[in-house]
């Protein structure tokens, strides 16, 4: 009995040993899963930051394109105001080339009756002269 007690006593020696051997075996493998997500989780974060400084980028991306608008927008209304301001005075010189060229005809006019009056004036002095 004696010694059916020993042999049990080192079968569950030799159990208890198999249990250790597993136990190790299985902490070694539960520290290289928490190593691994220690890992990721440190991924997870490296990208989290990364998204947010690239979310922080697209913000001032997005400013700097509203910024752009807004000013484009107003450089169309001053273009716009540029095209009126060019329509205006387009008209007034077509206004003034007429108003130029209607004074041209009144000039030559004017010569051709400065000229028929000189001529008059000669004739006059001719028949004057032809008199004395």
């Amino acid at each position: 009995m004696e010694r059916n007690i020993y042999i049990n006593h080192s079968k569950l020696k030799e159990k208890e040993k198999e249990i250790n051997n597993r136990l190790t075996e299985l902490i070694e493998e539960n520290k290289k899963i928490n190593n691994f997500l220690e890992d990721n989780s440190n991924c997870i974060e490296e990208y989290k930051l990364t998204i947010i400084q690239k979310e922080n980028l697209l913000n001032a991306s997005i400013k700097e394109n509203d910024l752009l608008k807004s000013h484009i927008e107003e450089l169309a209304k001053e273009n716009y105001n540029v095209l009126d301001d060019i329509k205006k005075l387009t008209r007034t010189i077509k206004e003034n080339n007429n108003e130029i060229n209607i004074l041209k005809k009144k000039i030559s006019e004017y010569k051709k009756l400065d000229i028929k009056q000189k001529n008059e004036l000669n004739d006059i002095k001719d028949s004057q002269n032809k008199k004395v």
